[in-house]
């Protein structure tokens, strides 16, 4: 009676913690009451404590690292019985840690900072993430490094666009400002591009949206051109173009080409800012 006494007592506060099948959210907690568990144990020897834990290894991957290792111990105490093939529990346990433990922070930022690339995401929003990953990794005063992972992993037109123009950094800071100066221009441009589309389709007004089962009972009217209109030279059409500031046609049939290369970022501001006001203007005079 005695005895048993003594076993609960030694047993108390160390339940057996169980199997560990891999899961590495759940190693922290299996390991440290693995720990208490063996260190309740009396004299308990290396290759018990050894065959209790890797015995509780069980599924999969994890369940095979357990196995071999076992196996590997056994085979050579067989063949060498004066040898010691069994871990220390120290050793044992630095073991399971580097195998299983959860991978940290750092070690996470540094491998998915490598494969981040841009893709359709707007530039604010890549750079924000991708200066948290910079921080995380530890990579801040690597500023080559950190260049070459902008050049690589930003959207390819934005990086061809800094060769071009011969805006190159060293740093890692002023590759940044650079590829966001560029980002924006031609998000700008492309938003801008959109809109007047957008506006010169909707406002022409040559096609008419029926309500839906109502069938067109005529074919669309054909323009009507008057003959001879001497006034018509003289006349300046109200149809006015928001890329040229011309007059009788609209933006999507404008010949003249904006070439964004051939401006700096303070000029491109300043072209669509005259755009956008040229377009408010217009639509108070209509």
């Amino acid at each position: 009676m005695a005895e048993r006494e003594a076993e609960k007592e030694r047993f108390k506060g160390a339940a057996d913690p169980g199997t560990f099948d891999g899961t590495r959210t759940r190693f922290a907690e299996w390991h440290t009451h693995a720990k208490a568990w063996i260190r309740v144990q009396d004299n308990w020897s290396k290759s018990k404590v050894a065959i209790a834990v890797w015995t509780r290894l069980q599924g999969g991957r994890t369940g095979q690292f357990g196995m071999a290792r076992l196996q590997q111990c056994m085979d050579k105490e067989d063949e060498d019985p004066l040898s010691d093939p069994w871990p220390t529990t120290k050793a044992l346990f630095e073991e399971l840690t580097l195998c299983f433990q959860v991978i940290s922070e750092r070690d996470y930022a540094c491998h998915k900072i490598e494969n981040f690339k841009q893709g359709t995401m707007r530039v604010d929003d890549f750079m924000v993430e991708f200066e948290a990953l910079v921080a995380k990794s530890g990579i801040k005063d690597q500023e080559q490094t950190v260049v070459d992972l902008l050049e690589c992993n930003t959207n390819r037109e934005i990086i061809k666009e800094l060769f071009k123009q011969g805006r190159r950094k060293t740093t890692g800071d002023a590759t940044s400002t650079e590829i966001l100066q560029i980002g924006w221009s031609m998000e700008m441009f492309q938003y801008m591009t959109n809109s007047t589309w957008s506006k010169g389709s909707t406002g022409s007004g040559s096609h008419q949206t029926k309500p839906a089962g109502q069938a067109s009972t005529k074919p669309p009217a054909a323009p009507q051109y008057v003959p001879m209109d001497v006034d018509a030279a003289r006349t300046k059409s109200k149809v006015q173009c928001y890329k040229c500031r011309g007059y009788g046609h609209f933006a999507r049939d404008c010949k003249r080409k904006v070439d964004v290369r051939a401006m700096d970022y303070d000029e491109i501001r300043q072209h669509y800012f005259e755009e956008f006001q040229a377009m408010k203007e217009s639509e108070l005079k209509e």
